[in-house]
């Protein structure tokens, strides 16, 4: 009974230990459109969105991050995307790098355990 109230502790002092990383820096929320400085003339752009999984092709996605991207290059007064007379090409290619066999054990553990260790996905 001791060893197994002794156990039962361990394991909920170290659940404190289990926390969300990020790997975004938080100083990047501190930059608006407002601080980027209007230009008198707008620069038009051939905008080319290439989305990659892996460094493979993942064409599925190509048109949601061309949408997103069109959106932001507006919003910040300096591009406007078009597809003729343009005075320049933005080639932007999105790739997705991911660890596989680390989520496949990742997830593995969350399911090994009912959820008790979560994940973020």
């Amino acid at each position: 009974m001791k060893n197994l109230f002794i156990l039962l502790l361990a394991v909920t002092a170290l659940t404190g230990c289990i926390s969300a990383k990020s790997y975004v820096d938080p100083s990047f929320s501190k930059a608006t459109y407002e601080d980027i400085k209007p230009v008198e003339k707008k620069y038009n752009a051939h905008v080319i969105v290439e989305f990659q999984r892996n460094g493979e092709t993942f064409s599925q996605v190509n048109q949601e991050v061309r949408n997103h991207l069109e959106r932001t290059l507006r919003a910040t007064g300096v591009i406007i995307p078009a597809s003729a007379d343009t005075n320049f090409t933005l080639n932007v290619v999105v790739n997705n790098v991911a660890d596989m066999k680390a989520a496949m054990a990742k997830g593995f553990g969350t399911g090994l355990t009912l959820g008790a260790v979560g994940s973020v996905v």
